[in-house]
């Protein structure tokens, strides 16, 4: 009895384990898949960067000098089909801003930074953000 009783408490460890795993494995899978979706829609549509960076400076005073960190791809869509453009003047709205090319951020994401705040709009910080917190539960 006591043998049959442990290789069921073996087989309760090992599928409580395997759970675990596969748990993991969905969570890595699903944050992928919205990695993929993200940068496809920010591809087909510049006009949706635009708006998440005119959304991330929101919460800055208007008088502010703002500088946003961004990926030169990026950079570059914003600045549209007007080749002789500097990139770096581009306006967001109505607001004068200094985007500043970074090839550290990974394209689709910004960084806002202000005199006394900084609003990390990085997609993959995001996503791992997200990740961790679904595999913490």
């Amino acid at each position: 009895m006591r043998a049959a009783e442990s290789a069921v408490d073996q087989i309760r460890l090992s599928r409580e384990a395997w759970n675990a795993v596969l748990h993991d494995n969905l969570v890595t899978l699903a944050t992928a898949m919205a990695r993929q979706i993200v940068e496809r829609e920010l591809r087909q549509d510049p006009a949706t960067f635009q708006e998440l960076a005119r959304k991330a400076v929101a919460g800055f005073p208007a008088d502010e000098p703002l500088r946003i960190r961004l990926h030169p791809a990026d950079l570059l869509l914003l600045a549209g089909d007007e080749g002789d453009v500097d990139p770096a003047a581009v306006k967001l709205g109505d607001r004068f801003v200094r985007w500043i090319p970074d090839e550290e951020i990974i394209p689709g994401g910004c960084i806002v930074e202000g005199p006394d705040r900084i609003v990390d709009g990085r997609v993959d910080e995001a996503l791992q953000r997200i990740y961790w917190t679904l595999v913490d539960d």
